[in-house]
């Protein structure tokens, strides 16, 4: 019995595939997300080994309150009830778990009397675990408990307004499009830059026409294109950049494209984010404006450094091209300065003694 929980365990990729396969549509019955079906197979994979193991499958008549499987049957109608599914949803998902077990067991295990009692036990499990359902439900209903039903409503509510207001409040703008890029969601920041101001909720709230993908196809045509491009590459993400003008101003972003992570395609379409790269970018641009400017002030700088030859007379500079120049149209042309002329008082004094001191 341990190789047979160890194939059930091992089993949980193979059950998944066959549950998706063994659904004839894309339904809203079938969870999106594989951490859902990671414990919904774990919670039925450990009580299904144990009753095996045990042998309580082979009683035809179980005491209902003795029952391991009617208990788990019973735990799980409380659980998912509180969570607002219904007992039709959870009859049709059942109805896709029973052959995926019996399939899982038919494929890894010879074809013997064994396996063939492993089958019925599977059968006699799922009915067990059905009828349990069913019971829970009947009794709950008959109990009355429609506060606990409102009050598990309003909190389901307030979950929801949680993640709308989360979503609305994200600086990033972000879009949900559907597979033929028409436009699911979007958040505040997305509203406000691709269809002008609007109230935080306004799009997820209040009714009315909305802006279909052709009509956003025409106002931001390099935008969809880019769109198109990853639907028809079939890739799970893609990266590219974007820019877009508001106000007589620039925007570059860059976009995230990914697709939604939906197993049974029941919601399937893509999740797009766009990260605002324009003050980075103006940022960077500044940056290289102000290392060009320090580079050309560093070359000036340096060419007037090290060692320059003079002549000890008449004080010429000599260039890198061997021509002699006047001191300072050497720094003139090196370095920028600008030169006024006068005579010091050294020089005056010994001008006017030879009688040639310019007037004052």
């Amino acid at each position: 019995m341990s190789d047979l929980r160890t194939i059930l365990q091992d089993g949980e990729a193979w059950l998944l595939d066959r549950v998706m396969k063994n659904a004839k549509a894309p339904s809203r019955y079938l969870s999106a997300l594989a951490e859902v079906w990671h414990l919904s197979f774990q919670g039925l994979t450990t009580t299904l080994a144990e009753a095996l193991a045990s042998g309580v499958l082979s009683d035809t008549d179980p005491d209902p309150l003795q029952d391991p499987v009617a208990a788990f049957g019973r735990q799980e109608a409380r659980n998912h009830r509180g969570r607002g599914v219904s007992l039709d949803m959870i009859l049709q998902l059942l109805k896709l778990y029973r052959p995926a077990y019996r399939d899982l067991i038919q494929e890894k295990l010879p074809e013997d009397a064994a396996r063939e009692a492993l089958l019925k036990g599977v059968e006699r499990f799922f009915d067990r675990v059905e009828i349990a359902f069913c019971l829970a439900w009947v009794k709950e209903a008959e109990a009355g408990n429609i506060q606990d039903l409102h009050l598990r409503n309003l909190e389901l509510i307030t979950e929801r307004d949680r993640y709308v207001t989360i979503f609305e409040s994200l600086p990033m703008p972000i879009l949900l499009l559907d597979q033929d890029l028409s436009l699911r969601n979007l958040n505040h920041a997305a509203s406000t830059l691709f269809l002008g101001s609007s109230r935080p909720g306004a799009w997820y709230y209040e009714d009315g026409a909305r802006p279909g993908a052709s009509s956003l196809t025409a106002v931001f045509p390099g935008f969809y294109e880019n769109l198109e491009t990853f639907l028809s590459s079939g890739a799970e993400r893609q990266e590219f950049q974007w820019t877009a003008t508001r106000d007589e101003s620039v925007l570059t972003f860059r976009v995230i494209v990914s697709r939604m992570l939906d197993l049974p395609s029941t919601f399937a379409g893509i999740l797009v984010i766009l990260d605002d790269q324009t003050e980075r970018i103006h940022a960077a641009q500044e940056r290289e404006r102000l290392i060009g400017e320090l580079t050309q002030a560093f070359t000036e700088v340096k060419q007037l450094s090290g060692l320059l030859p003079i002549c000890a007379w008449c004080k010429k500079i000599r260039d890198d091209q061997g021509y002699w120049s006047q001191l300072d149209s050497y720094l003139e042309s090196h370095a920028g300065v600008m030169f006024t002329h006068g005579v010091c008082p050294d020089c005056y004094n010994k001008l006017r003694s030879e009688g040639s001191a310019p007037q004052q």
